[in-house]
């Protein structure tokens, strides 16, 4: 199921956007993972790029797995930004959008992936949205329980294009009005290193 209107604060749902050429990610937070899938060493640190890009200074709680969702329970409300991608610097084609979509019709684990990362804790979709169905609190109960952490991460499965460059979608939240997610394109410099070379704003809190 495709959405096809704004994104409101809800259990989770991928976000369908409006804007020309954006993805619209059907996955779900809550999807079954794949089994079987070993990540390589290009896709953690891949992955490992994305999550430093998303972090602040503080450790970050990652999702345990792939996710292309937006994660309503932990906001207030959500809005779309109001530039395409294109305007953004970031040209996103019709047959890149599927593919993006058909590598994320199942979500892979990411545990396999720690040692590429910063200060992580990995945490899973139900424990994460545990915190948040006190609305009151639940921002208090995920910093009580993560005291070193500030925010939350989650990451796509990305597209690969050639060797030395990927698409992914990429979203953190902060409070329940501080967050986003982004389209990132990462390229691999000449050290070897995966570096941000572009993204577009999808959606802020």
């Amino acid at each position: 199921m495709i959405a096809k209107s704004h994104a409101t604060a809800g259990s989770g749902a991928a976000l369908g956007c409006s804007l020309a050429a954006v993805l619209v990610l059907t996955l779900s937070l809550f999807g079954h993972p794949a089994r079987g899938h070993r990540q390589t060493a290009t896709e953690c640190a891949i992955y490992a790029a994305a999550v430093a890009e998303a972090a602040d200074s503080h450790a970050v709680v990652l999702l345990d797995s792939t996710s292309g969702a937006v994660p309503g329970f932990a906001f207030r409300g959500i809005s779309e930004f109001g530039r395409s991608a294109a305007q953004q610097g970031l040209t996103l084609s019709d047959s890149l959008m599927d593919a993006l979509e058909g590598v994320n019709k199942l979500r892979q684990p990411l545990g396999a992936c720690l040692a590429a990362m910063g200060p992580v804790h990995l945490v899973s979709a139900d424990s994460l949205a545990a915190f948040f169905q006190d609305r009151e609190n639940g921002w208090r109960r995920f910093r009580a329980r993560f005291p070193d952490a500030r925010r939350f991460v989650l990451v796509s499965r990305p597209v690969m294009l050639g060797d030395t460059s990927a698409v992914l979608y990429v979203a953190y939240a902060a409070d329940w009005l501080d967050g986003s997610g982004v389209m990132m394109r990462l390229a691999r410099d000449s050290t070897g290193r995966w570096v941000r070379r572009a993204e577009a704003l999808l959606w802020v809190s």
